[in-house]
Order: structure tokens, then C-alpha cells, then sequence
């Protein structure tokens, strides 16, 4: 198997041909082979060729989300699927060999979670987004023949606790 890097951008909308050309420079620029896309604030959804590579920006319910992939050209014939989980989780599944041609799938897992701001008083939403994370890390455990990676923007703050939670040390 050849190397995979792996980015990741909150891309702040993706609506306009401009910032999607300027995307696939800079995946180039930087040498990214698959790189997760958040705030694509694309609802409707677009499949679609960018200078060679292919960009996958799924559905979502609000204008102000929207998850999605920009594969290079390199290893968009990797591509076993692509789904969105919620609008603020989805999975990019790629096909590849090892070196000894066995099969395996990569499972990318593209997080965008929710500002510390937005769940200041009411930590629901990012609980289940967690909830919605350890479901699907269940699903792909139990999948042979896998490897599972997650990125995205986790909108985090270091040494924040949810309510509940236990420090560490």
C-alpha cells in the first residue's frame, strides 16, 4: 500500500468554483491524498471533479454545517463508499490492498462538532455526537479487515469536562 496523507479544513463555505480550485491547489500544495472538509455549508450535496480530483460534499439539513472529501486524483479510485451519518459526522470508506494484495477497507470518520460557545449551557448536542462516534467505532471494531481513523474539527477546548465527567489525575 502506497502512503496516505491525511488533512483536514474547516473550509468556512465551499459554495463558489474559486474556493473549490483554491482547495484543490492547496491539497496539491501540501501533498494531501484524502482531506476532510468541514462547514462546506453546502446543502444540497455536490459530487463532482476539481482539477483531477474529486470532490464529495454530502447533504445536510442546514446551510451553516455540511461535511465532505476532497480525494486526489491518486486515490479517488480507492473509493468503496461514501455516506453522511448526521450533519455532523460522515464516513469516507476506501478499498486498498496491503503488500501482500490482501484486501482492507479505511474507514475516515469526518467529525465537525458543535462550537464550545453553542453547547456553553446545554451539552446535549455534542453528546450525541459522542453517542453517534462510539456507535459507529462499534460497528467498524467489528468489521474485518479494517482500519479507522477519525478527523475533523472537534471545536475543542483542552481540559474542558462535560457535566458528569471525572478529571484525569
Amino acid at each position: 500500500m502506497k502512503n496516505l496523507n491525511l488533512g483536514t479544513f474547516n473550509v468556512r463555505g465551499l459554495t463558489n468554483d474559486l474556493k473549490k480550485g483554491n482547495l484543490a491547489a492547496d491539497i496539491l500544495k501540501y501533498k494531501v491524498d484524502i482531506c476532510c472538509l468541514q462547514e462546506t455549508k453546502i446543502k444540497n450535496g455536490v459530487d463532482k471533479d476539481v482539477k483531477g480530483n474529486r470532490l464529495i460534499c454530502l447533504q445536510s439539513e442546514s446551510k451553516h454545517y455540511g461535511n465532505g472529501f476532497m480525494i486526489s486524483n491518486t486515490w479517488k479510485h480507492n473509493i468503496h463508499k461514501c455516506w453522511k451519518v448526521t450533519d455532523r459526522v460522515a464516513v469516507l470508506q476506501l478499498k486498498v490492498s496491503d503488500k501482500n494484495k490482501k484486501p482492507f477497507l479505511i474507514n475516515i470518520i469526518n467529525v465537525y462538532a458543535p462550537h464550545t460557545q453553542r453547547v456553553k449551557d446545554d451539552y446535549t448536542e455534542l453528546i450525541e455526537l459522542y453517542d453517534v462516534l462510539n456507535e459507529l467505532l462499534s460497528n467498524f471494531k467489528n468489521l474485518a479487515g479494517s482500519f479507522t481513523i477519525i478527523a475533523g474539527d472537534f471545536n475543542a477546548k483542552v481540559g474542558k469536562q462535560l457535566p458528569g465527567e471525572k478529571s484525569i489525575g
